[in-house]
Formats: structure tokens, sequence, C-alpha cells
């Protein structure tokens, strides 16, 4: 309990530094699937690469009225491979996380208050 104060402001610390790597690491992982499934799509499609490409740069534009509807499903099928990468990604960090935590020593924190004031 006297080093409460110290264990959850390096809890904190930890947490928002695993995420700041977490992010950094699966948005790479999500944007190198992507490029690769985004250049089949261009292989696929030659006809229309420029919408492919703008596609990319702003996603809103996938639903637009000039992009055809087979285009559609197909660029969000790459979004939805590539996004399901970064899941496949993440299991060696979940188990590792279970590890570490199977691994983990209980500590308990409360204590049994003393009365201050008779009754």
């Amino acid at each position: 309990p006297r080093d409460m104060a110290t264990g959850t402001t390096l809890f904190v610390a930890i947490r928002t530094l695993g995420g700041s790597i977490g992010l950094a690491v699966f948005q790479t992982v999500q944007q190198n699937k992507l490029a690769t499934l985004v250049a089949e799509l261009t292989r696929q499609y030659p006809q229309y690469e420029k919408l492919i490409a703008r596609a990319v740069d702003n996603q809103a534009t996938i639903r637009a009225s000039d992009v055809p509807p087979e285009l559609t499903q197909a660029l969000i099928g790459a979004y939805v491979v590539a996004l399901r990468s970064v899941f496949y990604a993440s299991i060696p960090f979940a188990a590792m996380i279970i590890v570490l935590g199977l691994c983990t020593r209980y500590i308990p924190l409360r204590t049994r208050m003393a009365k201050t004031v008779e009754d």
C-alpha cells in the first residue's frame, strides 16, 4: 500500500508507452498489407487507377457516385483484409501478455482499516 502511487504511475506510463508503440506497429502492418492489395487492385482494374489512388488518399471517396460498385466492393475488401492482418499480428502480443500475467505475483493493495472512533 505504501508504494501504490508509484505503482499506479508506472502502470499508466507503461500502458501509454505500449499503446504508442502498438499503434505504430499495427499501423505499419496495415499500411504494408494495404499497399500490396492496392497494387493488385490496380493491376486488376487498370482503367480505374486514378480512382483507386484517390480512394487510398481519402477513404470517403470509396462510396462516391463515380466509383463503380465492383470497385467499391474490391476496395472495401482490401481494407478488410488489411485490418484482419493487424489482428493476426496482435496474436503473439496477446499470448505474451497472458503468459506474463500468469507469472505475476498477486499483491493485495487493500488492508483492513483501523477504527478511529469508538462506538
